[in-house]
């Protein structure tokens, strides 16, 4: 790994003082005390343009002091509230800030097969689970010089914010950074809990959230990451995913309906490919995760912009022999079809917070054999983050939340519906995937 020497750690503080003092957080956030942090970085290949790194990372700072005053959760700290909860106190206590420089060139990250390596070498609080947020920041950035690029690294504590809120605050503070004065998409800060939106005066009854703080005292830090776990990007172009929808519809075209998404026929392709690679019986069973985002689906629906998680886990299950068998492909659709529908009703995410609210745990992926979990979006705006040196060229995440059979999508560089995937598998595993002509879909680019 290239050296690294780290020139400065800041604290950066809202530039104005947070009003609001006792911040809540909904079941969507409270079940993830034992996940890591959120690591996303971007690549900026020609640095930081006409300015110096001085100049340059000084906007940044100030910039990032005044973005804070919209989330204002990122610069506080998790404290026990009287309802065996945690809530944030925003204490604007702040955010991490480090500058480092490090002996590598891009290509020497982008192309290294272990996601330890970039986890080390360019993201800060690694390792931290978001219940260390009661001591540790909620929000911790990285800026990385590179022989040939800059890196910008973030790492977000997930009760705070998932996926679609992480973005909307790094794409807001690349706007504070351009120069705006505002930004074009405000949070909302209010937190959806136990069937209703609450707010900081909402509280709970329910003696058995007692047991919360319980379990998040005696969460599991996840192990270091196997240096045999390693991670390969595979691009998919607009063509091989409109390939794959079209391939899985083939049925329904002839009705004249097309029913299944790009996601989803995505997602049981790359099922079947990991599935595939790791040569299992054909009477093992296998699981697929996905996060499902249920902002639009509530009754009344929560709006774009809140600020938090508004994620729902879903878990489909089956034997190997009936997800490879090919006639069994539009059973296995509509077996993913069925699941994502059922878990975007308003009634069942409802019942689904009721159910956490009597029985508080934490969110865990232990216990599923043959586990493949797809996280991230291809609809995530990566590349609207340009802080004044252009738009990034390229997005990774970090070691945070990585293990054998973890899938990271984001939008393909190239745009216009492509995809990239991050994906994480034992090395012999991946070694039988690169080499999938199914998976690569060298009939189609041949």
């Amino acid at each position: 790994m290239g050296s690294l020497s780290t020139e400065s750690i800041s604290t950066v503080f809202p530039v104005n003082p947070t009003q609001e003092k006792h911040f809540p957080l909904s079941p969507f956030d409270l079940q993830l005390a034992e996940t890591n942090y959120i690591q996303y970085v971007l690549f900026f290949q020609h640095g930081f343009a006409n300015d110096s790194h001085e100049v340059t990372v000084e906007r940044l700072k100030w910039s990032l002091a005044k973005v804070l005053v919209y989330f204002y959760p990122f610069a506080g700290r998790f404290v026990d509230s009287p309802d065996g909860f945690l809530n944030i106190e925003c204490n604007d206590e702040g955010a991490q800030f480090t500058e480092e420089i490090a002996d590598a060139t891009l290509d020497e990250i982008l192309l290294h097969k272990s996601p330890r390596y970039i986890q080390e070498l360019l993201f800060p609080l690694n390792h931290s689970i978001c219940a260390d947020g009661r001591s540790l920041p909620l929000l911790a950035v990285q800026v990385t010089q590179l022989k040939d690029a800059v890196a910008m690294a973030f790492s977000m504590n997930h009760m705070v914010a998932d996926g679609y809120s992480a973005w909307q605050f790094i794409n807001s503070w690349s706007e504070i950074s351009r120069g705006s004065l505002t930004i074009a998409n405000p949070p909302s800060h209010h937190r959806f809990r136990a069937g209703r939106i609450c707010t900081s005066s909402t509280t709970t009854t329910n003696q058995n959230t007692k047991v919360y703080l319980q379990s998040v005292e005696a969460a599991q830090r996840p192990p270091p990451l196997s240096h045999d776990v390693q991670e390969t990007v595979f691009c998919f172009s607009k063509d091989m995913i409109a390939h794959l929808k079209n391939r899985i519809n083939t049925h329904e075209k002839k009705r004249g309906t097309v029913i299944y998404s790009s996601f989803k026929a995505l997602a049981i392709h790359i099922w079947v490919a990991i599935t595939r690679a790791r040569k299992l019986k054909s009477e093992d069973q296998t699981t697929l995760s996905l996060s499902v985002d249920c902002r639009g689906r509530l009754i009344p629906p929560l709006p774009k912009s809140y600020f938090g998680n508004a994620i729902h886990i879903i878990h489909m299950t089956t034997t190997v022999g009936e997800l490879l068998n090919n006639s069994n492909i539009i059973t296995t659709v509509n077996l993913l079809q069925e699941n994502i529908e059922a878990a975007q009703r308003d009634e069942r995410i409802r019942f689904k917070i009721e159910e956490w609210m009597e029985n508080p745990n934490l969110t865990s992926f232990q216990g599923f054999a043959n586990h493949i979990v797809i996280g991230s979006s291809p609809r995530f705006p990566v590349y609207e983050s340009d802080f004044g040196f252009g738009p990034p060229m390229c997005v990774r995440s970090g070691g945070g939340n990585k293990y054998d059979g973890k899938v990271t999508l984001f939008p393909g560089r190239e745009g216009s519906g492509s995809v990239d995937m991050e994906i994480c598998l034992w090395s012999s595993v991946l070694q039988k995937l690169n080499s999938d002509a199914q998976f690569l879909l060298q009939d189609l680019n041949s």
